[in-house]
């Protein structure tokens, strides 16, 4: 198992590496790790597999270098498809060691069946299993991903460090949520015929500009919705948010809705990050730079 572990932990060191310095160093909300980085790290595990068994050990290659060396090469197309189908959300920790840990034992199943002498039955059945327990592993490493996702994208929502606030309007109901990197975005569907605002209303919390002045939310009351620019058509509804730091901003989607008869209308209740992160998570469309 040692001869096994040592190629193992060269490859999750590697994964490690990868993950500290792609997930740890962006969004939270990037379910992706960088490809060129990801490339690098198999070109370095497999060069350093090699030189472990080739010249350390002095073993010939048939005596179980191969799987070693070239398994980093299918882990790496596979880490990319399992980090993605786990979900958007991630955590640097948790991601990271999940998928080191997925690569760690990997090495070690296949160097346990790749040793193994027999005929050809017995060698037939024994790739049979590892294939599987491979597959499992994967699995394993993806199911365990979509479970942790409500907890790891409410702490996406706690990281934006905006009022976490939930419009509600006669004939709309939220049905989808995103955390951004400074912005909070929400999805409003319309349960009527011909809702007023729009087939859904988009709604913005983010924190106003410190530079702004004056700000759309000086001199203006905390959760009195209001028209910012009323001479433009298609123009938000704006809610100030308590503390004048934050507004909530309701687009109307597609853009030939009014939001000017909703004014009325329009509430504002505080939500949890764990409420938000109970609804699909949704591309609401990009964040201004």
């Amino acid at each position: 198992m040692l001869r096994d572990g040592i190629p193992g932990l060269v490859s999750a060191t590697a994964v490690g590496t990868v993950g500290a310095l792609t997930l740890a160093g962006n969004s939270p909300r990037r379910a992706d790790l960088l490809v060129p980085l990801l490339w690098l790290a198999v070109l370095a595990t497999m060069a350093a597999l090699a030189v472990h068994r080739l010249l350390l050990l002095r073993t010939r290659p048939p005596d179980g270098v191969a799987p070693h060396v070239l398994l980093p090469l299918p882990l790496a197309i596979v880490i990319l498809v399992g980090v993605n189908a786990s979900g958007r959300a991630t955590d640097p920790v948790g991601t990271t060691v999940t998928w080191a840990l997925v690569t760690l034992l990997a090495h070690l199943v296949l160097g346990a069946g790749w040793r193994r002498r027999g005929n050809w039955r017995q060698a037939s059945a024994r790739a049979a299993l590892v294939a599987v327990v491979l597959v499992g592993l994967v699995g394993a490493g993806v199911l365990l991903g979509r479970a942790s996702q409500p907890r790891w994208r409410a702490a996406d929502f706690r990281a934006v460090g905006v009022p976490l606030v939930v419009p509600e309007l006669p004939g709309y109901e939220l049905t989808g949520t995103y955390a951004g990197r400074y912005s909070v975005r929400l999805r409003l569907e319309a349960r009527t015929e011909f809702p007023p605002g729009g087939r859904y209303l988009l709604a913005i919390v983010e924190r106003t500009s410190p530079t702004a002045d004056p700000g759309p939310c000086q001199g203006r009351p905390i959760g009195q919705p209001f028209l910012e620019r009323p001479d433009q058509d298609h123009r938000p509804a704006l809610v100030c948010l308590p503390g004048g730091e934050a507004v909530l901003s309701l687009f109307p989607r597609p853009d030939g809705g009014r939001v000017e008869a909703l004014l009325p209308l329009i509430t504002v209740r505080p939500a949890t990050a764990a409420e938000l992160a109970r609804y699909p998570d949704e591309d609401l469309g990009p964040e201004a730079d």
